[in-house]
């Protein structure tokens, strides 16, 4: 049986796949848990500086957002930067002041911050060697068959059978016309 050659297109489709399926699963539970810890100390520290029934009411006149990136200084006199998984964000007063302000955190805040971004960094650096190596086999294989010897799950991603070749009407008798010019010379 012939083997089936690896096009561009079943390349892009295979990344896009390992980027959807490729995590790190004990990084991603290190990541998790440190999160856990330092979004409520630093949601009280925005909640201080913003009390959530002032928000409510500013929110009726939509003159509030969201802060979801931000920069606090640290005891150290460092300043540092918390992201916000989408869910949490916390409100504050919608102003270009405010995009701005770097809050105050104490040593437990800024420890709780300094460890997530240990767990954010390793979970990204794991994830990206995962999906290099992924990369380097999609970009290193010929045909299907030798990538789905390594990868036996980029067979449910891939189509079955040859790819379809697009040949209308019109470029079948052109190629036909081809050969019969090439034939009679």
């Amino acid at each position: 049986m012939a083997k089936r050659k690896l096009l561009q297109w079943m390349r892009e489709q295979l990344k896009e796949h390992a980027e959807k399926v490729v995590l790190c699963s004990a990084e991603k539970k290190a990541l998790d848990a440190a999160y856990k810890k330092a979004a409520p100390l630093v949601t009280a520290i925005l909640h201080q500086k913003f009390p959530p029934s002032e928000m409510k009411v500013l929110a009726k006149w939509k003159a509030t957002s969201f802060e979801d990136d931000p920069k606090l200084s640290t005891p150290d006199g460092s300043v540092t930067q918390f992201i916000f998984d989408k869910d949490d964000y916390p409100m504050k007063p919608n102003s270009w002041d405010y995009d701005r302000q770097i809050y105050i955190a104490n040593a437990t805040v800024a420890s709780a911050i300094e460890k997530w971004i240990i767990a954010r960094d390793a979970y990204k650096a794991e994830r990206k060697k995962r999906l290099d190596a992924y990369s380097a086999m999609i970009d290193g294989s010929s045909t299907v068959e030798d990538l789905i010897g390594v990868w036996p799950e980029a067979a449910g991603v891939l189509p079955a059978g040859s790819p379809p070749i697009a040949l209308g009407p019109e470029q079948i008798a052109i190629i036909k016309a081809d050969l019969r010019e090439r034939k009679a010379a």
